[in-house]
């Protein structure tokens, strides 16, 4: 990750000198997106508190008529602090419809979700993510959210097919400092790189909007001291493919993932044998009213208990939690195209600690 934690006003520096950028001779398509809360939850000690969520500023531009490049940096207060990154930032050139070449830091073709709604809480219906898909330094995180790569997109024939493939630099896991999952954005340990792909289809006259993802990814250690294997080499190699559906119906529409995972422990790490898991969510929104959206998503994930990857806190960073399923429900109340209150209820049951229920209102904006 590209991270520091720094005061207030070195990232208030940062992002005005971002804004000012607009300032040229080709105009920047500039925007900014914010969240504020207030959480409360049944988990002991955990007091209800009021929080400043994430600031996101993204500028795009199109250098010359076949070339767009982008830019996006993210102010977060995750761990407390104030933290900053760079989420997206990319080149990509228009060759034709069915061929555009980009470099650059992206999401990665997999599924809908990340692909669209990027880190903007204003443009989901909920306020959280789901967890399946959390990013990179979560203890969440199962699966890369960011690629560094070349990324290829198009359509294939006038049909609605669209295809994106990429290869990327491997992520890694510093098992001495028992990290979690990160996406360099400067090196690659391996020579192995990781591979993405997703086929999809949308037409604006269908309301079935299906796809296809697969996926192969190097996980590999970043400490001169790993517990299992030496600095390069890898510790997990991930098989994946998953399918995405997306359907829009009036007033009623319905968002779709699952994900078969296969790892493939390495040599001196867990058992050194193959483990399946599978992680899926399904989400329901109905507008009420043209204001008022209500949605309901279901999400799981189950793994073998002897899947080091998952279970072993030198990998993932975390205790062993077994396998979790959450249900979530959000009631959305948009003031306009740019502003937005959402409550939404997060109940977690994991195997094997007890359950717990969040409540938070999120009032999510976007300015320019």
């Amino acid at each position: 990750m590209i991270k520091s934690r720094r005061t207030f006003g070195v990232m208030a520096a940062c992002a005005v000198a971002l804004m000012c950028g607009g300032n040229t001779a080709r105009a920047l398509d500039l925007g900014v997106f914010g969240d504020l809360s207030y959480i409360a939850s049944d988990v002991p000690d955990d007091e209800a508190n009021f929080r400043i969520g994430s600031l996101d500023f993204y500028a795009a531009q199109y250098i010359d008529d076949k070339t767009k490049a982008l830019f996006e940096l993210q102010f977060q207060t995750f761990s407390g602090d104030f933290e900053y990154e760079i989420q997206r930032y990319w080149i990509m050139r228009e060759f034709s419809e069915s061929f555009n070449l980009g470099m650059g830091r992206f999401h990665p073709p997999l599924g809908y979700w990340s692909r669209h709604f990027h880190h903007g809480i204003l443009m989901q219906d909920t306020v959280s993510r789901p967890f399946i898909l959390s990013f990179e330094g979560s203890v969440n995180a199962i699966m890369p959210m960011h690629m560094i790569g070349l990324l290829a997109e198009g359509a294939i024939g006038g049909a609605g097919l669209h295809y994106e493939a990429g290869i990327a630099n491997s992520n890694t896991i510093d098992t001495e400092a028992e990290s979690r999952l990160e996406v360099p954005n400067r090196d690659d340990l391996s020579a192995g790189k990781s591979v993405f792909g997703r086929l999809s289809y949308a037409r604006s006259d269908v309301p079935f909007m299906p796809g296809i993802s697969v996926m192969r990814n190097n996980v590999v250690e970043s400490s001169d001291n790993g517990l299992f294997v030496e600095r390069g080499e890898d510790l997990v190699q991930q098989s994946l493919i998953g399918f995405d559906l997306r359907y829009e119906y009036e007033k009623f529409c319905l968002l779709a993932e699952v994900y078969r995972l296969e790892n493939d422990l390495q040599p001196g790490v867990g058992d050194a044998g193959s483990h399946t898991a599978t992680a899926y969510f399904a989400q329901f929104g109905y507008n009420l009213t043209d204001q008022l959206k209500a949605t309901y998503r279901r999400e799981s994930m189950k793994f073998e208990d002897n899947d080091a990857y998952f279970m072993d806190p030198a990998l993932l960073g975390r205790d062993a939690l077994g396998t979790e399923t959450r249900d979530v429900f959000a009631l959305r109340y948009d003031f306009s195209e740019s502003n937005a209150l959402i409550l939404e209820v997060n109940r977690r049951e994991p195997e094997l600690a007890d359950s717990t229920t969040s409540t938070i209102l999120s009032w999510a904006f976007v300015m320019f």
